[in-house]
């Protein structure tokens, strides 16, 4: 039996690219996956500005990032900012939030590995909540 090395440097590569298209770091939500109270806010969501929050008061529950995202080149669709901001929204109100900040989005044409995509769109924000004064 004789070895072939360029085999075993293929099959190799084969299942790395096999386990990086499973990887994505950004999970996608849907309206479906939201509760009833989560739906509620997710419709209530405002963007709060710098004057605003500095006006109210707001607390920061961290940043949340939303994707848009090409993973098929023969798609009919290009990944857009709406899609991502989207997802701000959905993933805001799964964590309890009334507010965000405003969001910052990227456009990137080049292959996101870590997304598993040919292009994307991330938009990043703060997630706020509004308490009351003391």
């Amino acid at each position: 039996m004789s070895r072939c090395p360029g085999a075993r440097a293929l099959s190799l590569l084969l299942a790395a690219a096999l386990a990086l298209s499973g990887c994505t770091y950004i999970d996608t939500v849907n309206h479906y996956d939201l509760d009833h109270d989560q739906l509620e806010r997710y419709k209530a969501i405002e963007i709060v500005g710098a004057e605003q929050r500095a006006n109210g008061h707001y607390r920061s529950l961290g940043e949340i990032r939303g994707l848009s995202c090409l993973r098929n080149l023969n798609a009919q669709q290009y990944p857009r900012e709406e899609d991502a901001m989207d997802q701000l929204r959905l993933r805001a109100s799964r964590a309890g939030a009334t507010a965000i900040s405003p969001p910052i989005c990227q456009r990137s044409t080049e292959m996101d590995w870590a997304n598993n995509c040919w292009q994307t769109i991330i938009c990043a924000a703060e997630i706020l909540v509004e308490e009351t004064p003391p």
